[in-house]
């Protein structure tokens, strides 16, 4: 279900009554903010979830000095794997105790989901910070100018804090202008990776070595970072996007330039997993779209045409359901169906 919390009983179709006709019913009931607490009863969308997920203020473009959604409606989309995974989960439990039940998710819960880094706190060395931020938050809101001003006076509050947790080795984990204008973005996210970063750039980070106070040393372990960033970010600009990619995957450090959906079409590796499909729809023709990124090696997955319009397979479906042509007539002479 995908409604408002209270819509499922006013339609009668609620958990509760229809697992009186079925126990073994796995019931997924995804809702904008969650079953409980003083948001449960709110509606959401996508756009709204990214606001009141921190989605939105995290993720950067800002445009006319206000910011604006992420427009891939990911909350909407990871929400749909996420009830396709609730569903599987609760059809193994039913086999393991013999009765369904009912799995609640939330957009709010998908957006949470897809921050883990985000909200990884060490108390050690975060807690005092991010009650700092927030203070300074509500401080700086009624004196930014715009948006990215106040971007900007958080940016400013998560230094003096030294970062934090997250801050440390972020270099490792970001993208960078090289020669001839592109990007490259790399991610050495463990210790071996660091290494090899390290040796892929011929540069030294003294504070993953033993002995380095790493919680309590924050204004010194923030200084490094900025001087590795800047000596990074002027290597990188020594080579071209393609070499560097070559002089990272020589060390084993995972790295991609930074491309645009256009630059994809057509793309080698793209073409070669499937990804892109070429389908043929009912009225616009010749349809390229994105594949299914499940590759089955028993029952392949294929993807013969693009979405039906509406109401195309209505005869279809209720000619299995056991209606008559006569009775099919009927309902799309009342306009019930197309």
């Amino acid at each position: 279900m995908n409604y408002r919390l209270d819509t499922p009983a006013k339609l009668g179709i609620d958990y509760e009554t229809l697992a009186l006709l079925n126990p073994r019913l796995v019931y997924v009931r995804n809702t904008a903010y969650g079953p409980r607490g003083p948001l449960a009863r709110r509606p959401g969308y996508d756009n709204v979830v990214q606001a009141a997920s921190g989605i939105m203020a995290s993720w950067g473009p800002a445009r006319d000095g206000r910011p604006h959604y992420m427009p891939l409606t990911i909350a909407d989309t990871v929400a749909a794997a996420i009830i396709a995974w609730a569903v599987t989960t609760g059809l193994y439990a039913r086999e393991q105790i013999g009765r369904g039940q009912l799995i609640d998710t939330s957009l709010l819960a998908t957006a949470f989901f897809l921050q883990p880094s985000r909200f990884l706190m060490v108390d050690e060395v975060d807690t005092e910070h991010v009650t700092a931020i927030k203070e300074g938050l509500e401080a700086a809101r009624p004196q930014a100018h715009d948006f990215p001003d106040l971007v900007r006076q958080v940016e400013l509050l998560r230094n003096a804090g030294g970062a934090g947790f997250d801050g440390a080795g972020s270099f490792y984990n970001r993208t960078y202008r090289c020669k001839g204008g592109g990007y490259i973005c790399t991610g050495a996210t463990n210790h071996a990776l660091r290494r090899k970063f390290q040796q892929a750039l011929g540069i030294e980070d003294p504070r993953w070595e033993p002995g380095f106070e790493f919680a309590a040393d924050a204004a010194r372990r923030h200084e490094i970072e900025e001087q590795l960033e800047r000596a990074c970010e002027q290597r990188f600009a020594e080579k071209t996007v393609g070499e560097w990619i070559d002089v990272m995957t020589s060390y084993g450090v995972p790295a991609a330039p930074v491309v645009f959906p256009e630059e994809l079409i057509g793309d080698e590796q793209v073409a070669a997993n499937n990804l892109l499909v070429e389908v043929e729809h009912q009225t616009l023709g010749s349809l390229t779209m994105v594949g299914s990124p499940l590759q089955l090696s028993e029952t392949p997955v294929h993807s013969h045409r693009a979405a039906p319009t509406v109401g195309a397979d209505n005869d279809e479906i209720l000619e299995s359901l056991g209606y008559s042509r006569a009775a099919i007539d009927d309902l799309r002479a009342d306009r019930v169906i197309k």
